[in-house]
């Protein structure tokens, strides 16, 4: 009589409940997996379905109280990139940030900032200048012209890390001393862009 009554304890049935009350092991069918993926991926495409995806549906999406809150990149780059930051505590809708971070830069941090961009631009120049020997010799021996230009990839690869290095080292200067021609970014800027002309003259030295 007892083996057809109907076990409710089941653990296959109940599962984590099951296990408490009878002091089994918590076991996991396929099932229990399969289920649980796909919950989870319809989940993660909901979500996606959610968020506007064409430029058009950027700008045409309604305005009101929503769960979900897009931060445009621009908003946020000047910032991610500075040392120190910190993404937990960042606030990307407080109008405030730029005057924070302004009053926590100094003539110290932005000679760092502009030594660190004078070194970046003084190596990337130097490593290019011999690089176009190599793509001349290559042009001559292939007799292809072409061959003289970096390739895509290539650009594409170097605007990436020009931007960074743009993104990293960009100073914030008062708002009354944006147009200074003895401002902290103006100082810093100059010290970066030093290293571009003088690794163009070095090389030129090194040819005559």
């Amino acid at each position: 009589m007892a083996d057809n009554v109907f076990n409710f304890l089941d653990d296959s049935m109940l599962g984590t409940e099951a296990n408490e009350l009878t002091g089994k092991a918590p076991q996991t069918d396929e099932f229990s997996v399969a289920f649980q993926k796909l919950n989870q991926q319809s989940d993660f495409e909901r979500a996606q379905a959610l968020r506007p995806q064409s430029l058009t549906e950027r700008f045409n999406a309604p305005v009101g109280p929503s769960t979900f809150t897009y931060t445009p990149e621009q908003t946020v780059d000047p910032y991610r990139y500075q040392k120190g930051f910190q993404g937990e505590f960042f606030n990307p809708l407080d109008s405030t940030n730029y005057q924070k971070f302004a009053d926590r830069e100094t003539f110290g941090s932005a000679l760092s900032k502009g030594l660190d961009s004078f070194a970046y631009k003084f190596g990337n120049t130097f490593v290019d200048y011999w690089k176009g020997y190599g793509r001349m010799a290559d042009a001559l021996v292939h007799m292809d012209w072409d061959r003289l230009k970096p390739d895509e990839e290539t650009l594409a690869t170097q605007y990436y890390k020009d931007q960074l290095d743009m993104k990293r080292n960009f100073v914030f200067e008062q708002p009354e001393n944006e147009d200074s021609i003895f401002s902290k970014r103006t100082m810093s800027e100059f010290i970066g862009n030093a290293g571009l002309a003088l690794e163009t003259f070095a090389g030129l030295a090194i040819v005559s």
